[in-house]
């Protein structure tokens, strides 16, 4: 007599066994008198991992999410595939999948089985709040998070397996190894999370190109040991939820991947490297 047994991953419920054995018990007893074959029948349901609710540039030493940014929840079962949602104005369905903050709706970017992007409200108050996923007839997953004044993240670019800061050139091109920032340029690198705005652009559309819309607060940039003021740190025309820092390269920069970083209303945001010629 022969115990089996079932544990099921997050983002799997145990429906029932088939075959030899039988039942909605997690484990049972099979006689092996002959050769047996059991199955253990599974749903996918949804599931948002603990802390699952983050700054969608990565992680970032502020566990908290700023009102106004792109969160990723991250976790299982959240989508039957991936699926990108209009750009304007975002959706706040794809794909049968909708996240809410009590009764609001949130604006989507993209849903996937391990994480859907969503934007904030900007006018979301600092404080806990409880964020609830609801994927078509399947039952809804509540997560917890916390909404803080700053948590800037910075967004990252790959190619060729190297990772670097997303930013461009004083000319718009891209900034990449190939195409390394130089000295005294006058670059933007592009995050999330910065904190509130002047005035808050509409959220859910792509940010117009003018007027611009400002931070309110005051945008530092670490660019390996150097402490350099940003010039404008504004609303990215043409995207939502993103916010563009200008700065001027040092003259004494290294060259190489010196680590970039701003600083918001004392927080700190995640480390990239910035190509530097």
């Amino acid at each position: 007599r022969v115990t089996v047994s079932v544990e099921s991953h997050p983002g799997y419920r145990f429906r029932s066994w088939d075959g030899d054995l039988t039942g909605p018990f997690r484990s049972g007893v099979v006689p092996l008198v002959a050769p047996r074959v059991v199955r253990a029948l599974l749903d996918r349901v949804p599931y948002v991992a603990p802390a699952g609710v983050r700054n969608a540039a990565g992680e970032t030493p502020e566990a908290g999410v700023a009102p106004g940014s792109i969160v990723a929840i991250l976790g299982a079962s959240l989508a039957t595939a991936y699926e990108p949602g209009p750009p304007n104005p975002l959706a706040q369905t794809i794909g049968g999948v909708t996240v809410r903050i009590g009764a609001r709706l949130l604006p989507l970017l993209f849903v996937s089985p391990e994480q859907i992007n969503a934007l904030l409200p900007a006018d979301l108050p600092e404080g806990e709040h409880t964020l609830t996923v609801k994927a078509g007839g399947q039952p809804e997953v509540s997560a917890s998070f916390t909404a803080v004044r700053n948590a800037p993240g910075l967004f990252l670019q790959v190619q060729d397996a190297f990772r670097f800061a997303s930013a461009l050139h004083e000319d718009g091109t891209p900034v990449t190894p190939a195409s390394p920032a130089r000295r005294g340029e006058l670059i933007a690198v592009f995050g999330t999370g910065f904190g509130p705005y002047l005035n808050p652009p509409p959220d859910g559309f792509p940010t117009p190109a003018r007027p611009e819309f400002p931070l309110l607060d005051r945008v530092e940039v670490l660019l390996g040991e150097a402490l350099v003021e940003a010039q404008a740190a504004v609303a990215a025309p043409g995207q939502t939820g993103v916010v563009m820092t200008r700065f001027r390269v040092p003259e004494d920069t290294p060259a190489g991947a010196p680590g970039l970083r701003v600083r918001v209303g004392g927080r700190l945001s995640n480390t990239v490297p910035l190509p530097v010629e």
